[in-house]
């Protein structure tokens, strides 16, 4: 994800907002810990409205019966809601983290 500068000046950008001007060095760093984490929701909760909104493929060869197209936007939509989920936590530990210290 810092490979992309817009996304990388952004979790900066968001870590100074949290941590402040001067921040100590572990309040920095949960700080970029909590701004990454939140730039990854906002990227997974766009892939799944984007997932949700697209129409189901037709006439596909590969399909064996009706609900299968269905079953991979589940099987997508499982995989989004795991990722969403460990960048929740992730967030929430920095979050008491950086409470703990201040």
């Amino acid at each position: 994800m810092l490979a992309d500068p817009r996304l990388a000046q952004k979790i900066r950008l968001l870590a100074l907002a949290i941590a402040g001007e001067g921040a100590d060095p572990n309040t920095s760093e949960q700080a970029a810990t909590i701004a990454q984490a939140q730039v990854v929701l906002e990227r997974a909760r766009r892939a799944r409205v984007a997932l949700i909104d697209q129409p189901p493929s037709r006439g596909s060869r590969k399909r064996r019966g009706p609900d299968d197209s269905f079953q991979g936007t589940i099987d997508q939509l499982r995989k989004l809601e795991r990722y969403e989920r460990r960048a929740v936590a992730r967030r929430d530990r920095a979050i008491r983290a950086v409470g703990e210290h201040g």
